[in-house]
């Protein structure tokens, strides 16, 4: 049975959230409570997540699934959540720049936990080449002299404080190149998508593509979708013609891999309040999807990227509705031919 039996409708969508299992959490994430302190920012969570006007969410929290598995274990025990919630994660990647690159991972709710644990056991953190867990990020740490530490939080006593450690680790670690492509393969291809900052935080707009003509190939045709909140960037991505892209944009769309791409623009939230209220910076350039609350609704934006997807603040089907027909009834007999005629069938 059709579970959405109008057909693809607008819908507002946020795929870049952060849950308290998130090391940056504002207030103090998951490593900070007690069980049942831990137990009542779920339920929070959840409850703001119904209460939204919000249809889908990507939860990204840095170097883990673990916000999204304890919604999903919430859920599972009865603290039922309404809406569409997509595992995702979000990184920071090796590349030849000189600021710290981050990169997301969305996927399909329908991968089950050890889908999501073997995805998360291919990504190798540089350095101490070991699987990306809450030790490699500590030894990461370790790695570091205390001038460098220094920087990120790190005091003389950092070496024997393991949360500490776990803190400086995630502000300055990286997963190699090579590693992500492989937990890429992981995942089936209809299940995943890449999604990379392009004028945000630790986007790629950044990159010289003067000098660094590879590394921002790579990155651009890496993408499946951008995290993007300008109007001119969406329409350079969409292939979209304007006064202001005239003079570049088929250069760009070479350099994107030859075909548009969508953007989109999260809330970046990282509150138990931002699962149901936008931050200032966010809250006009919202994501607005014309497609069932589906992963398989989700990758209908990558075949139609000026169609089906909106970054602005309000609804775009309130400027054209359109009707919608659920039934149709015929209140008396009807016949396809006219009055008194008959049909003759002739045959050789």
């Amino acid at each position: 049975m059709n579970t959405y039996p109008k057909g693809s409708e607008w819908r507002l969508w946020d795929l870049h959230i952060h849950t308290p299992a998130s090391y940056n959490f504002k207030r103090g994430g998951f490593a900070g409570m007690n069980p049942d302190e831990r137990s009542a920012a779920i339920k929070q969570v959840i409850k703001n997540i119904n209460e939204s006007d919000v249809s889908v969410y990507a939860i990204n929290d840095y170097w883990t699934f673990d916000g999204y598995l304890a919604l999903r274990a919430a859920h599972d025990a009865g603290d039922i959540i309404q809406k569409t919630v997509f595992p995702g994660i979000e990184l920071r990647i090796e590349s030849n720049t000189n600021y710290r690159l981050n990169i997301h991972v969305i996927l399909s709710n329908e991968l089950t936990v050890q889908d999501l644990e073997d995805f998360k056991s291919k990504l190798m953190v540089r350095i101490v080449k070991r699987p990306l867990s809450d030790e490699a990020l500590r030894n990461f740490a370790l790695k570091l002299d205390p001038s460098k530490a220094n920087l990120h939080g790190g005091v003389d006593s950092y070496r024997d404080d393991p949360e500490r450690q776990f803190q400086i680790g995630a502000q300055t670690a990286e997963i190699t190149k090579d590693s992500f492509v492989e937990a890429l393969e992981m995942i089936p291809a209809d299940k995943r998508l890449v999604m990379i900052p392009y004028d945000c935080y630790g986007g790629v707009e950044r990159i010289d593509w003067r000098t660094q003509m590879a590394e921002d190939i790579y990155f651009l045709q890496l993408g499946d979708i951008f995290e993007e909140r300008l109007q001119e960037n969406i329409d350079l991505f969409a292939g979209r013609l304007t006064p202001i892209n005239q003079e570049f944009i088929k250069n760009f769309q070479i350099s994107i891999g030859g075909r548009p791409k969508p953007c989109v623009s999260g809330s970046d939230g990282h509150s138990i309040e931002g699962f149901k209220t936008w931050r200032k910076e966010t809250k006009t350039r919202k994501t607005w999807i014309k497609a069932d609350p589906t992963f398989e609704g989700l990758r209908q934006i990558i075949f139609e990227p000026t169609a089906r997807v909106r970054v602005q603040e309000t609804n775009p089907g309130l400027s054209y509705t359109k009707p919608y027909v659920s039934s149709v009834s015929i209140s008396h007999e009807m016949s396809p031919f006219p009055d008194g005629c008959s049909l003759n069938f002739m045959t050789d």
